[in-house]
């Protein structure tokens, strides 16, 4: 079983990426948000893998981290739930906040990933519910951070460049106009 690969980014595309590890290209899919986080092509890195075997294909999944990897085979564990549409789920926030949404029952975070319906969300939560925990202050913080993104995209930004905003955000920074005073003022940088 593969567990992780060390090599050089040859391609990468908003799917998936091909590793060069000793001559081998593997492809290997990811999240979305973990684009950004990677090197550039000739670079360097590490990836976590989750190898998935289905029907008479293989497919390798992989993660920036032990806990991406860890998120992503609890959701898979779910009935209904495969890898693509996993990797749906992780598209649409940080596993920190993925993490929060479903500790504190919130399905309808989930329910904003592709193929994943009002049913199957409700599900991920009720069963991997007891397994993430969070704190009220933590709720209250992904709430304001969802709260800010809507008023954002109205703007016309990328969801993915506001998410990289709002996570880079002074953690001192509480009222709505400030948060969104700064997070603008860093998406004017881009």
């Amino acid at each position: 079983m593969i567990y992780h690969l060390k090599g050089i980014l040859a391609n990468k595309n908003n799917k998936f990426i091909v590793l060069d590890v000793g001559g081998i290209g593997y492809k290997v899919f990811m999240p979305l948000l973990s684009f950004s986080k990677l090197p550039a092509i000739g670079g360097e890195t590490k990836i976590f893998i989750h190898y998935h075997l289905r029907d008479s294909t293989t497919e390798l999944y992989g993660f920036l981290s032990e806990e991406e990897l860890d998120f992503f085979e609890k959701i898979i564990s779910i009935s209904g739930v495969g890898p693509k549409s996993a990797l749906g789920i992780m598209d649409i926030d940080s596993v920190k906040n993925l993490k929060i949404a479903i500790s504190s029952g919130k399905a309808e975070l989930l329910n904003q990933a592709t193929g994943i319906g009002k049913k199957t969300a409700e599900r991920i939560v009720l069963e991997l519910k007891q397994k993430f925990s969070s704190t009220e202050e933590a709720t209250i913080r992904l709430e304001k951070d969802l709260d800010l993104e809507q008023a954002i995209v109205s703007l016309g930004y990328r969801k993915s460049e506001i998410k990289k905003a709002i996570s880079s955000l002074p953690e001192e920074l509480e009222d709505f106009s400030s948060r969104l005073k700064e997070a603008l003022r860093i998406l004017g940088k881009k």
